[in-house]
């Protein structure tokens, strides 16, 4: 491992956390990585554990249940599950869908999904990718069209991370009618 208690961005309370997250992960992670990796899953026990733990999405704000962290304790988690060889997606929870949800999702889509985010209940995912527009959202040409409380989208996604264990999935599209961020449910075509 790399020595990191050197760092200037490092303060005796990251130093512990980080101390946390490698004892969390040699109970919880390693003993299951290489089954995990195989199968192409983690099991929800380990997300749930690291809800437990306080290691999903530790920068979101208080009144969701976040630890309201800056975003050097993702980068620990982040930087030890490297190290670890894990492609878990929790850093996909915590550094990248919760921050969609919240800020561009309703009070209600928060209320709902960042406290489950927070507690391993939830597993999210995002599909952002279509053939040959990579991970350029500017290029992504799915549609989503509400109707009522549901909404419809034409997609040609080509992976989606997470998606075999997510109970809830963001799709990009280029368009969207008004109000969408309002919607209850995505129906799938």
């Amino acid at each position: 491992m790399i020595q990191t208690d050197a760092r200037n961005v490092s303060d005796p309370e990251l130093i512990l956390f980080r101390d946390q997250v490698r004892k969390f992960f040699d109970k919880a992670l390693y003993p299951h990585l290489d089954r995990w990796e195989e199968d192409g899953l983690v099991d929800r026990d380990f997300w749930l554990a690291c809800g437990e733990a306080g290691l999903l999405c530790p920068t979101l704000p208080t009144e969701y249940g976040g630890l309201g962290l800056d975003f050097r304790f993702n980068a620990v988690i982040d930087e030890e599950l490297a190290y670890a060889g894990s492609s878990a997606g929790i850093t996909l929870q915590s550094d990248i869908v919760a921050d969609y949800i919240l800020n561009y999702g309703s009070e209600e889509q928060k209320q709902h999904w960042l406290p489950r985010m927070i507690s391993g209940e939830a597993i999210t995912a995002i599909a952002m990718t279509e053939p040959g527009t990579g991970s350029d959202l500017q290029a992504v040409r799915t549609t989503a069209i509400r109707s009522s409380d549901t909404a419809t989208t034409t997609t040609t996604a080509i992976r989606s991370s997470s998606a075999k264990t997510a109970n809830e999935s963001s799709i990009s599209s280029s368009s969207v009618k008004p109000n969408y961020s309002n919607s209850k449910k995505c129906k799938k075509r």
